[in-house]
This record gives structure tokens, C-alpha cells and sequence, in this order.
């Protein structure tokens, strides 16, 4: 019977080493492993410690990446999937059923993340921030003056302080928001999205940023 991987213990665990799994093989039962090649993006597959296919690793942009097992019987699939934050699952479908969970390969195919643009690789990840991360903006701008408020005993320093605070946080909060509705929008071009968190962010209007993609963004 298949058995589980000797080195990986979760959906989502990060790649570090070889996998390996006991599966059938010609008749009988072999030990596949993969082994990702550290000065390349390609994964090495070995029943054996024999070489049977390599195969290109998964990114954010095509997050599914199979890997069909020349000769198996019973047919044999290896399915590499990418998730967010550099996390991978890799998965071994006999006449495709998991060895890991019993799931189906159209199971998994759902649960899948959809690929990524560059707009989403790029900024996508900054709408997570949320009001923290305008909190923290706000307070690396209106911060120091703060501090300088409480050691100078200045009550100007305070206020802006806090001014400078508001109006750091509340812009990064509304571009936070910018973000958020431009992700889905992928019939936009990624450099038109780029263009318009960017311009928007350090205060260009929308009108003149648009302009400047029909002059030179095609």
C-alpha cells in the first residue's frame, strides 16, 4: 500500500528537502522522491534513486504544474501546486486518486489558487496590510514629531504630529482600498493598475496618469 511523504506534514508547508513516497511501481513497489535542484527552477523525480522526469516548479503565475510518470502501471501523476508566500503542496495521483488524502485530482484542481498577474504578485499582497498597515504608516510620518512633542513638552509638536499622522494613515488606507478593487480587474492591463496605485499614491491625478498610459503605455 502507498504510504504517506517522509518529509512533508501539511497542506501547506514550505519546501525545503527531498519528498518521498512508496508507491507502485512496474509490478511492485518503488520509493519516489523529488529533489528540487537548487540552481535552477526544476524539480528532479527518481523512483529508486533512478532519474524518470524533471519538471519546472510552480510560481504565483502558473501555480499547477504536473508531471505525467513515463512507464508507471498503474498510471502515476505527480502535481506540484504554488500557494501564496512561497508556500508549496506536492501531491502523487494513482489513476487519480491522492496517496496523501484519497482526494481526487479534480478535487484538488479546485482547491487550487488561480494564477497570478504581476499587479497581483507586485501589489496584491499590500491590500493584507490593512489598517495596520496604515496605523503603521501614519506612524512613521507623524511618529517623531510625537516623541519630540513628549521630550520638548511642545504641545505644536503634538498637534502635528497628529496631523501628520491622519493624513499618512487615511491616504494609505485609501490606496489599500485602490488595490483591493483593482486585484479582480484582471482584463486591465497590469501596467495600467501598477500606474494608477503608484500616481495615486504619491498624489498624481488619475486623468493625468491614464494620459500618460495612452501616450506611452502601449
Amino acid at each position: 500500500m502507498a504510504s504517506e511523504p517522509t518529509t512533508e506534514t501539511g497542506p501547506d508547508t514550505r519546501q525545503v528537502r527531498a519528498l518521498s513516497w512508496n508507491v507502485p511501481w512496474k509490478g511492485g513497489h518503488g520509493q519516489l522522491a523529488v529533489t528540487p535542484e537548487l540552481l535552477s527552477r526544476q524539480s528532479v523525480v527518481t523512483v529508486d534513486d533512478n532519474v524518470v522526469a524533471r519538471f519546472r516548479r510552480p510560481t504565483l503565475r502558473a501555480p499547477w504544474v504536473e508531471c505525467e510518470m513515463p512507464g508507471s502501471e498503474p498510471p502515476l501523476k505527480l502535481v506540484q501546486i504554488a500557494f501564496p508566500r512561497s508556500r508549496y503542496r506536492t501531491l502523487i495521483f494513482v489513476n487519480g486518486v491522492s496517496l496523501t488524502d484519497l482526494r481526487s485530482e479534480a478535487d484538488w484542481r479546485a482547491l487550487a489558487p488561480k494564477p497570478m498577474d504581476d499587479f497581483e504578485i507586485g501589489f496584491g499582497s499590500s491590500r493584507y496590510f490593512g489598517r495596520w498597515g496604515a496605523v503603521l504608516v501614519g506612524l512613521a510620518f507623524g511618529g517623531p514629531l510625537m516623541l519630540a512633542s513628549v521630550l520638548t513638552l511642545r504641545p505644536l509638536f503634538l498637534a502635528m504630529g497628529l496631523v501628520a499622522f491622519a493624513i499618512a494613515a487615511g491616504w494609505t488606507a485609501l490606496n489599500i482600498r485602490l488595490i483591493s478593487w483593482l486585484v479582480p480587474r484582471r482584463s486591465w492591463p497590469s501596467v495600467l493598475r501598477n500606474l494608477l496605485v503608484v500616481s495615486s499614491y504619491i498624489g498624481i491625478p488619475i486623468p493625468v496618469a491614464l494620459a500618460a498610459y495612452a501616450l506611452w503605455g502601449q
